[in-house]
Protein backbone atom coordinates (compact mmCIF):
# COMPACT_ATOMS: atom_id res chain seq x y z
CA UNK A 1 0.00 0.00 0.00
CA UNK A 2 2.44 2.67 -1.25
CA UNK A 3 -0.48 5.13 -0.90
CA UNK A 4 -0.89 4.77 2.49
CA UNK A 5 2.55 5.17 3.18
CA UNK A 6 2.55 8.71 1.16
CA UNK A 7 -0.67 10.01 1.86
CA UNK A 8 -2.09 7.95 5.08
CA UNK A 9 -5.03 10.07 6.07
CA UNK A 10 -5.84 11.05 2.32
CA UNK A 11 -9.50 10.13 1.07
CA UNK A 12 -9.46 11.76 -2.44
CA UNK A 13 -7.30 11.26 -6.05
CA UNK A 14 -6.32 15.13 -5.29
CA UNK A 15 -5.61 14.86 -1.52
CA UNK A 16 -3.21 11.66 -2.82
CA UNK A 17 -1.83 14.54 -5.87
CA UNK A 18 -1.20 17.06 -3.04
CA UNK A 19 0.79 14.59 -1.04
CA UNK A 20 2.81 12.81 -3.78
CA UNK A 21 3.15 16.21 -6.03
CA UNK A 22 2.61 19.14 -4.32
CA UNK A 23 0.25 21.94 -4.71
CA UNK A 24 0.63 23.09 -8.04
CA UNK A 25 -0.51 19.47 -9.66
CA UNK A 26 -3.37 19.62 -7.69
CA UNK A 27 -4.24 22.46 -8.87
CA UNK A 28 -3.69 20.89 -12.22
CA UNK A 29 -5.66 18.45 -11.75
CA UNK A 30 -8.55 20.34 -10.60
CA UNK A 31 -8.12 22.77 -13.81
CA UNK A 32 -8.29 19.49 -15.60
CA UNK A 33 -11.11 17.83 -14.01
CA UNK A 34 -13.22 21.27 -14.34
CA UNK A 35 -12.54 21.45 -18.06
CA UNK A 36 -13.33 17.85 -18.73
CA UNK A 37 -16.92 18.72 -16.75
CA UNK A 38 -17.12 21.46 -19.03
CA UNK A 39 -16.48 19.62 -21.95
CA UNK A 40 -19.25 16.58 -20.96
CA UNK A 41 -21.62 19.42 -20.16
CA UNK A 42 -21.54 21.03 -23.65
CA UNK A 43 -21.79 17.60 -25.51
CA UNK A 44 -25.18 16.68 -23.38
CA UNK A 45 -26.48 20.37 -23.82
CA UNK A 46 -25.65 19.88 -27.51
CA UNK A 47 -27.57 16.57 -27.68
CA UNK A 48 -30.50 17.70 -26.52
CA UNK A 49 -30.59 20.78 -28.32
CA UNK A 50 -30.45 18.74 -31.70
CA UNK A 51 -32.93 16.10 -30.22
CA UNK A 52 -35.14 18.90 -29.33
CA UNK A 53 -35.04 20.51 -32.96
CA UNK A 54 -35.54 16.78 -34.69
CA UNK A 55 -38.23 15.50 -32.60
CA UNK A 56 -40.57 19.33 -32.17
CA UNK A 57 -40.56 22.20 -34.43
CA UNK A 58 -38.29 24.14 -31.65
CA UNK A 59 -35.27 25.76 -33.16
CA UNK A 60 -31.83 23.84 -31.69
CA UNK A 61 -31.08 26.74 -29.89
CA UNK A 62 -34.16 26.73 -27.62
CA UNK A 63 -33.55 23.30 -26.94
CA UNK A 64 -30.63 23.55 -25.66
CA UNK A 65 -31.61 26.41 -23.18
CA UNK A 66 -34.68 24.35 -22.44
CA UNK A 67 -31.95 21.29 -21.29
CA UNK A 68 -30.10 24.13 -19.14
CA UNK A 69 -33.02 25.60 -17.53
CA UNK A 70 -34.58 22.10 -17.12
CA UNK A 71 -31.54 20.82 -14.93
CA UNK A 72 -30.61 23.87 -13.26
CA UNK A 73 -34.32 24.11 -12.34
CA UNK A 74 -34.39 20.32 -10.71
CA UNK A 75 -31.28 20.98 -9.37
CA UNK A 76 -31.65 24.29 -7.55
CA UNK A 77 -35.29 23.05 -6.66
CA UNK A 78 -34.70 19.06 -5.62
CA UNK A 79 -30.63 19.35 -4.33
CA UNK A 80 -27.50 17.24 -5.81
CA UNK A 81 -29.37 13.86 -4.44
CA UNK A 82 -31.78 14.34 -6.84
CA UNK A 83 -30.23 14.90 -9.88
CA UNK A 84 -28.55 11.64 -8.93
CA UNK A 85 -31.81 9.72 -9.10
CA UNK A 86 -33.09 11.50 -12.31
CA UNK A 87 -29.66 10.04 -13.84
CA UNK A 88 -30.17 6.58 -12.36
CA UNK A 89 -33.68 6.60 -13.86
CA UNK A 90 -32.27 7.96 -17.01
CA UNK A 91 -29.74 4.95 -17.18
CA UNK A 92 -32.36 1.98 -16.02
CA UNK A 93 -34.80 3.64 -19.46
CA UNK A 94 -32.17 3.26 -21.72
CA UNK A 95 -31.74 0.04 -20.89
CA UNK A 96 -35.10 -0.51 -21.10
CA UNK A 97 -35.85 1.06 -24.26
CA UNK A 98 -32.07 -1.00 -25.86
CA UNK A 99 -34.04 -4.08 -24.58
CA UNK A 100 -37.32 -3.41 -26.86
CA UNK A 101 -35.65 -1.58 -29.68
CA UNK A 102 -32.62 -3.51 -30.52
CA UNK A 103 -34.59 -7.28 -30.97
CA UNK A 104 -37.37 -5.11 -32.65
CA UNK A 105 -34.92 -3.42 -35.42
CA UNK A 106 -33.00 -6.97 -35.47
CA UNK A 107 -35.97 -8.95 -36.49
CA UNK A 108 -37.56 -6.43 -38.60
CA UNK A 109 -34.50 -6.54 -40.57
CA UNK A 110 -34.98 -10.23 -41.04
CA UNK A 111 -33.25 -11.65 -38.05
CA UNK A 112 -30.69 -14.15 -38.09
CA UNK A 113 -31.82 -15.73 -41.86
CA UNK A 114 -30.27 -12.29 -43.21
CA UNK A 115 -27.18 -12.32 -41.39
CA UNK A 116 -26.37 -16.19 -41.71
CA UNK A 117 -26.33 -17.20 -38.20
CA UNK A 118 -27.67 -20.43 -37.30
CA UNK A 119 -29.11 -19.60 -33.54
Amino acid sequence: MRIRAIAPNARTLAEIIHARHGASSQMMLAISNLLGSLISLMVNFTAAGALVSVLSPLSFETGIIIAGLGTLLYTLWSGFRASILTDMVQVIGMIAIAVIVIPTIYFAAGGSEVNGSRF
